[in-house]
């Protein structure tokens, strides 16, 4: 039986008996196993926050998401987060 989601194998050779359930180990918070038969935790990539190890979310505009957050965070006061990723220094008067 594979892992099921929110857990990975870490195994490459999906017919080995260490693929099945009593070997799978647990996605840590900013990783993402949303897939049944994960082999690897994937990073949550940047733009989005993973709340889950099964759930890949959107930044919404004016908030940063780093790669492998677990939450969006607003941009700083005086800055913008043009790509989500990026957290800019706006220029004076504006």
């Amino acid at each position: 039986m594979p892992c099921p989601a929110g857990k990975f194998s870490g195994q490459r050779d999906i017919f080995s008996p260490l693929s099945f359930v009593e070997t799978c180990l647990d996605c840590k918070p900013g990783q993402l196993c949303s897939n049944v038969s994960t082999v690897e935790p994937q990073l949550c990539r940047p733009g989005f926050f993973c709340p889950t190890v099964t759930e890949e979310v959107p930044c919404s505009p004016g908030d940063l998401c780093l790669a492998g957050a677990v939450q969006s965070v607003q941009c700083s006061t005086g800055h913008f987060c043009p790509s989500f990723t990026v957290n800019t220094t706006c220029e004076p008067g504006r």
